[in-house]
């Protein structure tokens, strides 16, 4: 009989390459994160909460409790770790359901969140706040670079001529002939 030849092996990608795909995927993670210090800030915020031991960087933040001494500080607090928690259950939510993977708009909207906080704690007066600066920028920095990576990967990919991928990140299968 006829014997098919076999699949010619694929070229090996750089190593760097590979490890950048899953840069979202990583920006993922440290943003669902935000749910866990969700939780830190209501027990800050909320009388009935505050049995859950604080736990670093939320503990080192030595202006918390004077900021939760009034009720609008309380408030307040607790509407930032409400924030914090729809934002990190949306990407605990997009890891189990879409693997990592999500449109672009979510990526921009989820990076240029990070990325802005990374800049206002890095600026005049948030930066001398203890607790906030560098941990802050560095943070909130990389887990925007890493949530926009869907933006930036295709232009760094075209420029350095890289194999581009496809949505659904396999390398386009079309023969040379036909691009």
């Amino acid at each position: 009989g006829i014997v098919a030849a076999p699949h010619p092996p694929r070229p090996k990608e750089p190593e760097i390459f590979t490890m950048a795909v899953d840069l979202f995927k990583i920006g993922l993670y440290l943003n669902a994160l935000e749910a866990v210090f969700a939780i830190q800030w209501w027990a800050v915020a909320v009388p009935q909460l505050s049995f859950i031991p604080r736990i670093p960087p939320v503990s080192d933040l030595t202006w918390l409790p004077s900021v939760a001494s009034s009720d609008g500080g309380k408030a307040l607090i607790a509407w930032y770790g409400a924030v914090h928690f729809g934002n990190g259950l949306a990407s605990i939510l997009i890891l189990k359901n879409e693997g990592g993977k999500a449109p672009k708009w979510y990526a921009l909207s989820f990076g240029l969140a990070q990325l802005l906080i990374a800049v206002f704690c890095a600026t005049e007066p948030m930066k001398n706040a203890t607790g906030v600066f560098p941990i802050g920028p560095l943070v909130h920095g990389a887990a925007g670079v890493a949530l926009l990576s869907p933006i930036w990967r295709p232009l760094l990919d075209k420029a350095t001529g890289a194999p581009v991928k496809t949505r659904s990140g396999r390398k386009s299968r079309t023969p040379k002939r036909y691009q």
